[in-house]
């Protein structure tokens, strides 16, 4: 499966006014064998573009970064993809490949989770962290923030929808109110079952 890719967000905070520090989701046309969905974390100011295989069910992602644009908003990948688009709608154009058409499939409002009308798994719910790295983003690509010990209380606040061999990335809060991304394997909500986090672990 290639690895070309690409996503968006907004060059100027004008251009997408309702969707300011907001996780935006996208869902494209597939490509390539694989289904393609793209997340913007507006206040990062970073696009990562997911693809998962139809033939194996694993998932590449790679991260793109804002570049100049005319209008509307415009990112790019390190191979040259660029995700180009305006409100919500969008187009993916990798090097060699046809045309990727996009849409917003849902809005994460921060604190609120349910923009859009869509109602993800929102906390906060008190769990525990089994140890491990923080990160400024939702995936390994992105930097280390700090970390967790084991048996740590932590509390789970948003399922970002992004996830890794088979648990997803959440936004914690630590007791000193530092909020990071912590994987949803090292975490554990007892009694709360909750999917995307390691219950087995509590």
């Amino acid at each position: 499966m290639k690895t070309k890719h690409l996503f968006a967000a907004a060059v100027a905070a004008c251009t997408m006014p309702t969707w300011a520090h907001a996780v935006v989701e996208y869902a494209c046309t597939d490509q390539g064998g694989a289904e393609v969905y793209a997340t913007l974390f507006d206040e990062e100011d970073v696009v990562v573009v997911r693809y998962v295989s139809f033939n194996t069910g694993q998932a590449v992602e790679e991260r793109f970064n804002p570049a100049v644009s005319g209008s509307g908003f415009r990112y790019v990948s390190q191979n040259g993809s660029e995700f180009i688009g305006q409100g919500d709608t969008a187009i993916l154009l990798s090097p060699g490949s046809p045309q990727v058409d996009c849409v917003v499939s849902r809005v994460i409002a921060p604190g609120d989770g349910q923009a859009g009308g869509y109602d993800p798994q929102v906390g906060p719910f008190s769990g525990i962290s089994l140890g491990g790295n923080l990160r400024d983003g939702p995936g390994l690509n992105f930097g280390a923030v700090g970390g967790t010990n084991p048996g740590q209380p932590i509390t789970l606040l948003t399922d970002s929808g992004i996830f890794f061999d088979g648990f997803s990335w959440w936004v914690v809060v630590l007791s000193n109110g530092q909020q990071a991304y912590q994987w949803g394997g090292l975490l554990c909500a007892s009694g709360l079952q909750l999917a995307g986090v390691n219950n087995t672990a509590c």
